[in-house]
């Protein structure tokens, strides 16, 4: 019987209206961990899941989903803080980035952790999920060598979801924002992992809703108060 249900991932893992996690997270309402943060980049989901392991000792009877991030993003600790600013272009000068960024690196970096989690998931034995914004960039000796682990990641959002452009919600507002609402989490979830979606889309209904309402009020959806969604947990969990 699966026990504690883990989330790790960026703001399509946490973010101010509901995601995939939480829909997940329906059927675990006091064992729910949402470990996302937005802007984390895959070096900070693997650092805090191995914290998060060691603090609260993962078991086989444990759900752990991870939605893998965009590759050219980098997560750094700086003044007991985890700053992640999403895509590099975000923090470093072009001409940093032309000297010092290479993508292949980037790559491997990611890959080799991915890597490395599953090692741990595997011997631990709990059921474990991959999940993924876009499709990992492609090296053919570098992608061969890791392809086990590429193999193990859902059809991405990019694939199900597609691009995210200006869209409807509700007949009430023009949502331009790339996150996906909530009933297009609700798809994307009902698609790549079934078995964990709720049976029907009337949550998904009721939060594309709520979110609608609120939408002009709230700074364009970004409310903190959403009914049975703890946004301060991270806050208060955040790491060493």
């Amino acid at each position: 019987m699966t026990s504690r249900f883990f989330a790790f991932g960026c703001s399509y893992t946490a973010f101010a209206w509901p995601s995939w996690s939480d829909f997940v997270g329906l059927r675990f309402p006091d064992n729910y961990y949402n470990y996302g943060r937005s802007g984390a980049a895959n070096n900070f989901i693997f650092h805090h899941l191995i914290e998060m392991h060691e603090r609260h000792e993962f078991t086989k009877d444990d759900l752990i989903i991870i939605q893998w991030t965009e590759m050219m993003r980098e997560s750094r600790y700086l003044n007991g803080w985890w700053h992640t600013n999403g895509s590099i272009a975000n923090s470093y000068p072009k001409e940093y980035i032309k000297q010092y960024v290479d993508p292949r690196g980037f790559l491997i970096r990611d890959l080799t952790m991915i890597a490395a989690v599953t090692h741990i998931l595997d011997s631990i034995g709990c059921e474990y999920h991959y999940l993924t914004l876009n499709d990992f960039a492609f090296s053919e000796d570098i992608s061969g060598l890791y392809a086990p682990y590429l193999n193990l990641m859902k059809p991405s959002y990019q694939q199900v979801i597609g691009e995210l452009k200006s869209r409807t919600l509700c007949n009430q507002v023009l949502v331009k924002d790339p996150h996906p609402t909530p009933g297009e989490h609700y798809k994307f979830l009902s698609q790549v992992l079934p078995q964990w979606a709720p049976e029907d889309d009337t949550v998904a209904t009721a939060w594309d809703q709520q979110l609608a309402d609120c939408w002009h009020t709230h700074a364009e959806g970004r409310n903190e108060t959403w009914p049975g969604i703890d946004r301060g947990f991270l806050k208060t969990h955040i790491g060493l």
